[in-house]
């Protein structure tokens, strides 16, 4: 969805209506606490939270995901293990298997190719690397979500480091 609207981060992180694979608080590109999701389809969606009403407005974010974890705010160490706590019942709500179709995952790894490997991917997911083979290849249609996190938490490291090295 490419409207103007989703142009500003937080107008992009309020109308991503997808699954979550990875969020929490990283610096930004000025070195400010910036609160993060990884969607499906791999795109990081990041909000600057040094002022009051982007704050407020990522904690409202996270109360609307339901999750009965108590959202609030003292400083940005404890933030994120509130952020930690939401994504987690997040996840269990996907319960131990989901289904997964492997289509954007096999796009994400042909994109790594000459750069990266399933080995490399496999590495920094802290899997075992015919686990990532497995799902790439399609065989595994029935993996645990935290599973699918972690690959793609890792594949967008490894986007990351690509990206940098241009």
């Amino acid at each position: 969805m490419n409207s103007i609207y989703n142009f500003h981060p937080l107008q992009k992180l309020w109308n991503y209506e997808g699954n979550i694979y990875d969020m929490g608080l990283e610096p930004d590109e000025q070195g400010k606490p910036a609160f993060y999701i990884l969607t499906e389809s791999g795109e990081h969606i990041t909000v600057t939270i040094t002022r009051h009403q982007e704050l407020s407005r990522v904690m409202q974010y996270l109360n609307l995901m339901k999750t009965g974890v108590n959202v609030e705010f003292k400083d940005y160490a404890q933030f994120n293990k509130v952020i930690q706590k939401v994504f987690s019942v997040y996840g269990q709500r996907f319960g131990l298997l989901m289904h997964f179709d492997n289509t954007n995952l096999k796009y994400h790894m042909e994109a790594l190719k000459g750069f990266a490997t399933e080995y490399d991917v496999a590495r920094i997911a802290g899997l075992g690397r015919s686990t990532v083979n497995d799902l790439t290849r399609g065989i595994t249609h029935r993996p645990r979500f935290f599973t699918i996190c972690r690959v793609y938490s890792a594949i967008y490291e490894l986007e990351h480091r690509k990206k940098a090295l241009a």
